[in-house]
């Protein structure tokens, strides 16, 4: 058992992956179909077609790896839901993942293909062609059935190909872009919550429920009890995983749909703990990554004996197929087995494909493949690795000097496998000329030519750059712009550093260090839609307005909302409400019920003098954030609200709403200043002052004191602003707007 404390693995008892070493090298070492308790005649049923109509439930447990599990032999956590579905069904000992990232595994289990098939070779930038494929969830209701799915993450929104075929399908994620993906998240409590009404109306028919939990996804914060029962916090988020399974669970019990349901509980990949010295996943590709749980339970039937354990090596690509077969939508294609013929004593022995190109896409290293055949698992780098799991379950010892004939014929087959890589998101000349104008490369210089260093060479660069984030999260910048320094001095072209780097910079107030930080992420990244428009952000800020429009026209092609949104707050810093306006129209139009296009829109119309109007708008965005999940506050939310009250002449209500954006937004600085000049305007100058105080104290950067500076000659105390800006130019004597105040 482990226990992450400050990013660090400390362990507490025997690992986990000793719990599976004696069901691993029984699947292994078997030659037949799985276990003694499966008869002849259970293995000679016809399934294909058998369950026709039933209800298909498809459980998706986010990062979850096998040996974590009671069902594979780790007694340190209690998962009564899952074991209830191990009793019902079918185990599958050996069961893989073709990739350690969410989008492309999630893409292999819907469609049946392979990374190399289907094109998904990341989390962002790779879009998946859903119509291209046999993707389970159209053709599931082309033959009648109602879907509906929920996802936890926004990584597999609807848009980017996964909503096809669904008649629901719930990605309703708050999407943070200050944030990192992993922070766009919700609970699977919440996402379960967003299923049920569906499912009680569509019980009585035939239906398809693809339900998507991030636990125990990073961050692991389980909630109580958990938390209090668990020192390993990721193993508090398992449980807390299998309780909202055994929620659904009861739901289908309550609706009298369990016993006759096919249910399939999985992960799409597993989590590094730091066996290998990666703490997450998506860079290395051993077992503790790989390896995953799969559970099919039947619909209650005698043909077919519940509660075995299938030995036979499983692979998500074969989860679409064997639903499609065991309800007679269509036969099984290409080389997939439907899982229940690995039952069968005459079930190949296949060899399992798995890589990763996130080291080489996001930092610079080598891409990597795996292959797995009976004892043997190959990982292929530019440092290759052979283990044997019958003897060396947990990856310790590479043996192929000893085993150069089988490491030959599996390496030989790997190259027969991988499939030539694109640059994600593919720009358009258009977006490349803009690009090469403000000089950045038009793609990733990660999937250029030229060798790569080896990723299990570099992983420790990963723990260091965790440790910078964190130190962002806590908000001790000053230390996390250093880290992230020493992380990016000696991997110059990582861009999640450079860009961490940027951000810390910007909470600083050093906006000139984080443009020139975000410039050099925009070349590491090849010019990433997210980095342009955080830099666009940072141009906007600065006043430089002509550098902040070039950077959000870079993302208009692909995130119009957010592009949009920028260049309206750029025209409304240039004095050019009406086209502020038709900018946040035309940002909504593409994203109905944005709060902040409703909330820009009510602060141009103010301007505009439509007080109605601008009324209007802050009713919307009022609604349209109570209706979505999580707390979407975005900045200017409140301060708008004060702006119109004061308008409107109500100066109690303006004073309330911008003590609420103080509170919410700590950084805004024009709702210190707003307020300093209602606290004035009703003569109380004493709160004026404590309001500039305030904003000075919580934002020691120049750009707050030069707001406190202007707004005191504003209110006539040129005294208070002299003896201010003198202590700013001494604390900040290299700031040229300061010294030009």
């Amino acid at each position: 058992m482990k226990s992450r404390r400050d990013g660090k693995i400390e362990r507490t008892n025997a690992l986990p992956i000793r719990a599976l070493t004696a069901t691993l090298v029984l699947a292994l070492a078997s030659t037949g179909c799985g276990t003694e308790r499966t008869g002849e005649s259970d293995i000679e049923v016809e399934l294909t077609g058998r369950y026709a109509g039933a209800p298909v439930v498809l459980i998706s447990l986010d990062t979850l790896r096998s040996d974590y599990l009671p069902v594979y032999g780790y007694d340190g956590i209690e998962t009564p839901a899952l074991d209830r579905l191990a009793k019902d069904g079918l185990v599958f000992d050996s069961a893989w993942s073709h990739y350690p990232l969410t989008v492309p595994s999630h893409a292999s289990i819907l469609t049946g293909a392979l990374p190399t098939e289907h094109g998904v070779r990341d989390n962002v930038g790779y879009p998946l062609r859903s119509d291209e494929f046999h993707y389970l969830p159209r053709l599931l209701r082309e033959a009648g059935y109602r879907t509906a799915g929920a996802v936890s993450t926004f990584l597999l929104a609807g848009d980017a190909g996964f909503g096809d075929g669904f008649e629901l399908y719930d990605d309703q994620i708050a999407r943070d872009l200050e944030r990192s993906l992993a922070a766009s998240q919700r609970s699977g409590d919440e996402t379960l919550d967003r299923l049920l009404p569906w499912l009680a109306e569509a019980h009585d028919e035939p239906f398809f429920l693809f339900f998507h939990l991030y636990e125990p996804h990073t961050p692991y914060d389980p909630p109580e009890p958990f938390a209090s029962r668990y020192d390993d916090p990721y193993a508090g988020e398992v449980a807390h995983a299998d309780a909202i399974v055994g929620r659904l669970l009861a739901e289908l019990d309550r609706l009298g749909v369990y016993d006759r349901s096919l249910i399939v509980a999985l992960s799409d990949h597993g989590e590094g703990l730091g066996d290998h010295g990666e703490a997450e996943h998506g860079v290395l590709l051993y077992r503790e990554a790989l390896q995953i749980p799969l559970i099919v339970k039947l619909p209650a039937d005698d043909g077919v004996r519940t509660g075995e354990r299938v030995a036979k090596p499983a692979q998500l690509i074969d989860v679409a197929p064997t639903i499609r077969a065991l309800v007679g939508v269509e036969p099984p294609q290409d080389g997939s087995v439907p899982l229940l013929d690995l039952r069968r004593p005459d079930a190949p022995n296949r060899r399992i494909y798995a890589e990763t190109y996130y080291p080489r896409l996001r930092l610079g290293w080598s891409e990597l493949t795996s292959a797995i055949e009976d004892r043997f698992y190959l990982i292929d780098g530019p440092d290759p690795e052979l283990f044997d799991l019958t003897t060396d379950p947990g990856q310790t010892r590479n043996v192929l000097l000893d085993n150069r004939r089988d490491y030959a014929a599996l390496d030989s087959w790997l190259e027969q496998q991988v499939a030539d890589l694109t640059a994600p998101s593919a720009v358009d000349e258009e977006t490349q000329s803009r690009l090469a104008s403000l000089g950045y490369l038009s793609s990733s210089a990660a999937v250029g030519d030229g060798p790569l260093p080896d990723p299990k060479s570099r992983i420790h660069v990963l723990t260091d750059l965790a440790e910078a984030f964190q130190l962002q999260g806590r908000g001790r910048h000053a230390e996390a712009v250093e880290s992230f320094r020493r992380v990016v001095n000696d991997n110059a072209g990582l861009a999640d550093g450079l860009e961490g780097m940027a951000t810390s910079l910007h909470a600083l107030g050093r906006l000139d260090e984080a443009i020139d930080a975000y410039q050099q992420a925009m070349t590491a990244s090849g010019g990433a839609d997210r980095v342009a428009l955080n830099l666009a952000r940072v141009f906007l800020e600065a006043g430089r307005l002509d550098d902040a429009v070039a950077h959000a026209e870079l993302a208009l092609p692909t995130r119009p909302p957010e592009a949009n949104l920028i260049l309206a707050r750029v025209a409304l810093r240039d004095e050019r409400p009406e086209g502020a306006i038709e900018l946040g129209r035309t940002a909504l139009a593409s994203r109905p019920g944005d709060v902040s296009a409703h909330i820009l829109l009510a602060e141009a119309l103010i301007l505009t003098g439509d007080l109605d109007a601008a009324s209007r708008e802050v009713t919307a965005a009022n609604a349209a954030r109570d209706a979505q999940s999580g707390d979407v506050t975005p900045t200017d939310f409140f301060f708008v609200q004060g702006e119109l009250a004061a308008q409107q002449g109500q100066g109690e209500d303006a004073v309330r709403f911008f003590l609420q954006e103080i509170q919410k937004n700590p950084g805004n600085l024009r709702a210190y200043t707003r307020l300093a000049f209602l606290y004035a305007f009703f003569d109380q100058p004493a709160q004026a002052t404590a309001a500039l105080r305030q904003m000075v104290d919580a934002n020691p950067r120049p750009s707050a004191y030069g707001a406190a500076v202007e707004a005191l000659r504003a209110l006539g105390d040129e005294g208070q602003a002299s003896r201010l800006l003198d202590y700013a130019r001494r604390q900040f004597p290299q700031d040229v707007t300061l010294q030009e105040l």
